[in-house]
């Protein structure tokens, strides 16, 4: 295996052996290891004969890591879902980006993250974004306003 270390603690690994098609795996803060699908996060055992992740949402996920969070909205503890952060992406660049391309891109830009609980048959990662930045993007904010009681469930 090949590790490609990044700032945020998690790692991406690729098999050296395997076809330029094989499943990207990130590994969490935690150590865990994990495959990215285009759906989320699946065990490695499960993850060969998923759909990757294409390559246009990466970048694009990674253009808006880069433009609206930047470094400033970092943050050590993963708080904020791979799925919220693509519904913003996905509102900011009026295209579609699929949870696995928002985690991949996360884990390219060395974001530390940790796995969230389960839901349905995908997995998400929760992400170091500071939530008082996040709330403050345009595009975060019409999360709220489509359920004004969000601080009551948590």
């Amino acid at each position: 295996m090949i590790d490609i270390p990044n700032p945020g603690g998690n790692s991406i690994r690729r098999q050296q052996r395997q076809p330029s098609g094989s499943p990207p795996q990130v590994t969490m803060v935690s150590g865990d290891t994990w495959v990215v699908s285009r759906r989320g996060l699946c065990r490695p055992r499960e993850g060969y004969g998923v759909d990757l992740p294409e390559k246009a949402q990466i970048r694009l996920a990674m253009k808006w890591l880069t433009c609206r969070i930047g470094d400033t909205g970092r943050i050590k503890t993963p708080t904020i879902s791979s799925y919220s952060l693509k519904h913003s992406a996905e509102r900011w660049s009026g295209r579609y980006i699929s949870n696995g391309a928002m985690i991949f891109a996360l884990a390219r830009l060395g974001f530390p993250m940790r796995v969230a609980r389960r839901q349905c048959r995908q997995i998400n990662a929760m992400a170091g974004v500071s939530w008082r930045w996040y709330r403050r993007l345009e595009e975060s904010q019409l999360v709220e306003a489509m359920s004004p009681g969000w601080r009551t469930l948590r």
